[in-house]
Order: structure tokens, then sequence, then C-alpha cells
């Protein structure tokens, strides 16, 4: 028999207890970064940290957050309608939300089960539990997020605690296997070579001796200042204006946090015209992986340096100089992540409302509420290249 223990702090629960069943791939549901994000929580947030044991060994762990949101920003069908509304209704369809999952969008779940067998027990704890906070606090909407195709088969008994499955947006993630840059533009179709090649003429950079240094014009890692965290923040704020899709918008304090506590775990690197910063990326490595947590990038379009292109060149740089073997790019820019070899890994929500006439019409809805994007095949690779096949196996 199962039995949950819940906590109010992630800091009540020790570290090295909770990181015990966290898979390498999943650094977002590791205790250190749920620190930083507890640490950096908004007015109206509530947070419960599950520990479920079975006969006294821990073969679960879960997050669970309570906060407001703009429910249409899990939509992704047309949404004008919504916009006329507000203009008259300010607070239409936003909401309290109680979500199994943290309050950052990173396309990662935060339930971690030991043992597939007993996924079916565990949900069941877990959503009833969940139902239970609901009750008592008066929230109407509630949410299992992300889930990988890889894994979504073993959530399907969600569907039989009255949660809804729908298409969340995909993840892009690329496969690694060169020893040099050089190596990895021979790879490519001479169309995005080509297209590479100018972008990186744009900044000084030798494709053959692509390196990382203080040049006044060019690619940057790792220049800590005591402005890194406030410029970065800038760079993500502009980011945030323009996205038509958000599920929050982080503060400042969850940034200077950030870059005070895992300034030794992750990587900063920046595109820049001298000591101006015109994008910049979040990265960390785990294991043989890349993640490419948060970027930056104060102008929408700037022909003369190619800034987000160049970043994502120099991203792939650094993935081949540490060695990695598979970069996680995450959400969004699709078209661009795909021009440099990435491609799409589809992500699952679940959703269950208690009011009955909003559950039954998302339900029957959901195709036009929550689509599957419809990502175009780029074939970026030549026939001669040892992952081709492997790439087009796992296009959606």
């Amino acid at each position: 028999m199962l039995r949950l223990i819940p906590y109010k702090s992630i800091h009540d629960i020790e570290s090295d207890l909770w990181d015990s069943l966290v898979p390498p791939d999943e650094i977002y549901q590791k205790h250190d970064f749920i620190c930083l994000l507890e640490g950096a929580k908004e007015n109206g947030t509530d947070h419960w940290y599950v520990l479920i044991y079975k006969e006294g060994l821990l073969v679960a762990t879960a997050c669970i957050i309570q906060f407001r949101i703009e429910l249409d920003c899990l939509m992704q069908g047309n949404k004008f309608w919504i916009k006329k509304i507000r203009r008259f209704f300010k607070n239409f369809m936003t909401m309290d939300v109680l979500i199994c999952g943290l309050p950052i969008s990173l396309g990662q779940r935060n339930i971690v089960i030991r043992d597939r067998s007993d996924t079916g027990d565990v949900i069941e704890l877990i959503s009833t539990y969940m139902k239970k906070i609901a009750k008592r606090k008066r929230i109407k909407h509630l949410f299992f997020k992300e889930f990988s195709e890889d894994v979504i088969g073993n959530f399907k008994n969600l569907s039989d605690h009255g949660f809804i499955r729908a298409f969340s947006l995909p993840y892009m993630e690329m496969d690694v296997h060169w020893d040099s840059f050089e190596e990895y533009l021979k790879s490519l179709k001479h169309k995005y070579r080509r297209k590479i090649r100018k972008g990186l003429a744009k900044l000084n950079i030798d494709e053959k001796n692509f390196t990382f240094d203080l040049e006044k014009l060019g690619a940057h890692l790792n220049s800590y200042n005591k402005g890194s965290a406030k410029e970065f923040y800038r760079g993500y704020l502009a980011i945030m204006a323009r996205a038509s899709n958000k599920l929050e918008v982080l503060s400042y304090n969850f940034f200077k946090l950030l870059f005070r506590r895992f300034q030794h775990k992750m990587d900063l690197l920046e595109i820049r015209n001298g000591k101006e910063v015109l994008a910049s990326g979040i990265l960390i490595k785990e294991g043989d992986g890349l993640f490419f947590m948060l970027c930056g990038l104060p102008e929408a379009k700037n022909q003369e340096f190619d800034p987000y292109f160049n970043l994502l060149y120099a991203i792939v740089n650094l993935a081949i100089k540490r060695r990695c073997s598979k970069i996680y790019l995450g959400q969004t820019a699709y078209w661009s992540k795909q021009q440099i070899g990435g491609y799409p890994k589809q992500r699952f929500i679940y959703y269950h409302s208690s009011r009955k006439i909003i559950h039954y019409a998302v339900n029957k809805f959901k195709s036009s509420i929550f689509p599957q994007i419809a990502l175009k095949e780029v074939s970026v690779f030549n026939c001669n290249t040892p992952i081709r096949e492997e790439y087009y196996a796992k296009m959606i």
C-alpha cells in the first residue's frame, strides 16, 4: 500500500532523498532547481512537494503548484476573440489553477516514479490529493504537465481519473556526433551550410577555429559581471513581450538567484557587438546532454548580425566541445532550430475541471483549443550523414 507525505517547502526534504529518483535528463526536477523557484515565488502561488512511499521505500516524487494564469496561454488555436472580450472584462479566463508541475515552461514533467508497475497507484494517489486541495481552495482547473511521447503511455490512466489528454507545444532536440564544428558543417546540405557560414562571417568567426573569447565582436562564454543578471533579464522580457503563448513571466528575483546560485553549474553564452549583448542563452550540461534553458533577445530581428541564429550555432559548437551527444533545445522557435538539425518531440498535458460544463466543452473541442502543431519536415543533412535515418524516424 502506498503512503503520500506532503511538504510545504522543498527545504524540508533532504536533497539526496529527493534527487535519488531523478533521471539524469530531468534536471528541472532536481532539488536545487526547485529550491531556486521556491525562493523566487510570487505572491499568490502555493507549493506542495509530495513523497510517496511503498513499504518504507520512496517510489515517487511530485511537485504541485497553485498559481494564477491566463488560461488561454495553454491554448494553441486562434485567440483573437479572447483579446476582444478582455477589452471589456479584464480578468476573462484568468483564474487559479492547480498544476502537477512547476510554474515555468521548460517542457518537462515534474512527477518521477521509480517503477513503472506502480504508475497506476501513484497517479490515483496524486490526482486524489490534488482534487482534495482544489476542493478546499475552490480551484476549478487542474493540470498535469508536460509528458513526452516516450513516456505518455505510462500515464494514460489519468484518463480514468477524469483528466483529458491534450497536445502541448513540441519540444526540440538535436543529436550530436561530430568531433568538430567544421565536421558538423560538412554534414549539412549546401543551402544550410552556406547560411551558417554567412551568419558566422557577420561576427568574424572562423568556422575552423570556433572559439569563445573576448574579442570585440563574436561569441562570449561565461563573461560574468555584476550586471549579467539584469542584462539577461532585459533580453528575456523582450522575448516575453513578443510571445503569443506564455505560461509565466519569471521575475527579476528569479534571475538574480539563478546567476548567484547556479553560476558554477551553468554556462552563459552571449553574442555581442562590443559591449552590446545581441543575444544570450543559459545552458546547463548534465551527463552527455546540453540543456538550452532560457534565452534573451532584445531585438526580434537584426539582419546585420543574425544574433539568434549565431547563438544557436554557438550552442552546437559548445555541445561538440563538451562532448555532448544530445542538445535539448526547448520549445518554440521551431523553424530556426530545425535549420541546424533539431527535430520535434511531442509533448502532452492532462486537464480536468470540476465544472462539468467546462470539462465537457474542453473535451468536445480540444482539437481546436489544443491543436497539434504541424511542423514541416526539414531535411538539413547530407544523404551520407549517419544520423539521417534516425532523424526521420523521430519526426512527428
